[in-house]
């Protein structure tokens, strides 16, 4: 998110009449809501330009409070400050920060007028580096927006160049020249795609989108598209989406704005909707838009499969916004997000819709002109581990999927989600967005598996465990998953060496089964469960629940399909006293079985056998192997089959 060009008119527009909008729907203080699905938001506040106001927030919804401290700096006699940033590295952030993202386990922050790239720690926020952009005649290049893709990141200025980023070493390799004042940026069908703004050209913005081949690195073509165009992003399937905002009507307080679809197979214009739409945000084959500072502030959703609004007002209980200035869904619990710029001079607000489009809450944003939201699955502590300031190494990360076969499931076709047309590719790149975003993967029912490979060699460190595994279990909610690891021993970047399973404390209970194969048959509809045999003779289905779409996986071509390996005892138990079902976790060493924040999630090199069971010593692994090792339904309309999430695969602190 990044609104400098229109929050800079906005701005002098408050600073000069005090507001531009005299009713403020905000009261200090706000809800205090708890979550047990995920840990906290971070909450980039941008601040005023040229005013180096900035401020990175952090929601714990494990508290239900914003995490604050005395700070010397402030006046006044209360010295409170909620600035997340400046609590943990003594300095501010600088000035107008205009992008938040995650990738791996950093934290990206893009800062505009400084024209700096502040790296951090998401677990601990520590400055890992400051990346400064600036031309070779001193001047700053004003970076806006940062997109990912394997091991580069890649930053639009407003010179009109591009930044790759090296995300280990920290290091800018390249630039490469677009339009004027690029605006946005995202990665899409394999190639980078910059919306070139012209923005600060008023009179005569541009009107183009650059493609460049992240290959050589340099623009290969311009597509265009309407005046000033800004928010630019992708579906799961590929298809591109464009802000095109028009000249601003100084009389009206709007801009004339369009939204352009562009077909990344041919890189042209496949459609373009006269929607009032100055941003959005993707998720789950749809797309969440809004405009900001034109007194429409409906929330429109549209199905980006087909390209048609689905719905004109998502939000259904009467909740009004001021300004709308950023929307995200929190990939844990699919629920809505609409930060609230108020009159742009005092603190935001951050509401919270379910699904249903009715308010759950709403927080003070604890800082003016909110503009990013980061979800984080587990714990942060401030300032814990993470490096000192000035560091460089990323230690590893998943940077390939090379196979997803989940079993059948009631996530399977959701996370990711599945558009017809996506073929085992398709769904391989959208897993490793996913899990670079440090969002859920589903491994659906017994044998499930996604193989990874990871950016550097995770090494065994002798007494010590060596990386953790992300998931979703809570106490009384554990999906247990076998993990296995390979070494690259024939140099040809491929998982096609020798396997090794972590041995886990279920290894040699007697109830475990080894070899033991499922096979899934294609159900006569979607709507019908899935039948299941195994080779001892047993069946049974994966059950409906509340999820709409087929269990089956859509992109798989047969009607039937057979997943082998070791099958855990089942975990699920009814405890009568409470009345409720309790998946229990085994004791160590499998994944979503234990919280991500505890010891339980870590995995130790030195537990690997081989196929016979015998121990082997392995200095490090290459790749890493997980699945689905029980075969359990919970008749239940709601939990269904037990099923392994993972989330990603990280160093342990």
């Amino acid at each position: 998110m990044n609104k400098t060009l229109a929050s800079a008119i906005i701005a002098a527009c408050a600073l000069a009449s005090v507001s531009c909008d005299d009713e403020i729907r905000w009261e200090t203080g706000g809800d205090t809501p708890v979550s047990s699905e995920f840990a906290g938001m971070y909450i980039l506040c941008e601040g005023l330009y040229n005013m180096n106001n900035s401020l990175l927030a952090y929601y714990d919804f494990t508290s239900g409070t914003m995490l604050s401290f005395q700070d010397p700096g402030m006046g006044g006699a209360d010295k409170t400050s909620h600035d997340f940033f400046k609590m943990v590295n003594g300095r501010r952030l600088g000035d107008t920060a205009n992008d938040l993202q995650r990738y791996g386990s950093k934290l990206w922050c893009v800062v505009n007028v400084s024209s700096q790239v502040e790296v951090m720690d998401l677990h601990s926020g520590r400055s890992l580096a400051q990346i400064g952009l600036f031309g070779d005649d001193g001047a700053g290049r004003q970076p806006r927006n940062i997109a990912f893709s394997g091991s580069k990141a890649y930053v639009c200025n407003f010179d009109g160049t591009v930044a790759m980023i090296d995300t280990a070493s920290l290091a800018v390799e390249r630039l490469a020249t677009v339009g004027r004042n690029p605006d946005g940026l995202c990665v899409a069908a394999g190639k980078l795609y910059v919306s070139n703004s012209g923005g600060l050209d008023e009179a005569n913005p541009d009107n183009t989108v650059s493609v460049i081949d992240l290959t050589t690195f340099t623009e290969t073509r311009r597509i265009t598209v309407g005046y000033n165009p800004g928010a630019i992003g992708a579906d799961e399937a590929g298809n591109l989406y464009v802000v095109s905002r028009g000249r601003y009507d100084y009389a009206s307080g709007e801009y004339d704005c369009r939204l352009h679809r562009i077909d990344t197979g041919t890189d042209t214009v496949a459609a373009t909707l006269d929607v009032p739409v100055m941003n959005f945000c993707i998720a789950g084959g749809r797309a969440y838009m809004y405009s900001y500072g034109s007194g429409r502030e409906a929330i429109k959703v549209m199905d980006t499969a087909t390209g048609e609004i689905i719905d004109e007002s998502f939000v259904k209980d009467g909740t009004t916004f001021t300004n709308a200035y950023e929307i995200a869904v929190n990939p844990y619990t699919g629920d809505v997000y609409v930060a609230d710029a108020q009159n742009y001079t005092v603190n935001g607000t951050v509401t919270c819709f379910g699904q249903d489009g009715r308010r759950k809450f709403t927080i003070d944003a604890c800082g003016i002109n909110p503009n990013s939201i980061v979800f984080v699955g587990d714990e942060v502590q401030p300032g814990s581990g993470g490096g000192g300031t000035g560091g460089g190494d990323e230690g590893f990360f998943i940077d390939r999927v090379f196979d997803y076969t989940p079993g059948a499931g009631q996530f399977v076709n959701q996370l990711p989600p599945y558009t017809p047309g996506d073929d085992a590719a398709a769904m391989r790149a959208k897993c490793l967005d996913r899990l670079s975003r440090g969002q859920l993967v589903s491994l659906g029912g017994f044998g499930g598996t996604i193989t990874v490979g990871m950016s550097r060699p995770i090494e065994n460190k002798e007494g010590a465990r060596d990386f953790r595994v992300l998931g979703n279990a809570i106490d009384g909610s554990a999906e247990p998953g076998i993990v296995m690891v390979s070494r690259d021993d024939n140099g040809n970047g491929l998982p096609d060496d020798e396997w090794y399973e972590l041995r886990g404390s279920e290894y040699d209970n007697p109830a475990t089964l080894r070899r033991y194969s499922v096979t899934y048959h294609r159900p006569a509809a979607d709507t019908d469960p899935v039948r299941w045999t195994d080779d001892m003779g047993g069946e049974g289905y994966i059950e409906r629940t509340i999820h709409p779409q087929s269990f089956y996986p859509g992109w798989l071509t047969a009607d039937s399909y057979t997943l082998t390996g070791s099958r855990l005892p089942d975990n699920g138990i009814w405890d009568e006293a409470a009345g409720v079902w309790d998946m229990t976790a085994y004791a160590y060493g499998y994944a979503d079985n234990l919280p991500n924040s505890g010891e339980g999630s870590c995995m130790d090199i030195d537990w690997a056998v081989d196929a016979d069971g015998e121990a082997v010593r392995l200095d490090a692994v290459d790749f890493v192997r997980i699945y689905t090792a029980v075969n359990q339904q919970i008749p239940s309309g709601l939990l269904g089959e037990l099923s392994t999430e993972v989330a990603g695969i990280v160093p342990v602190d």
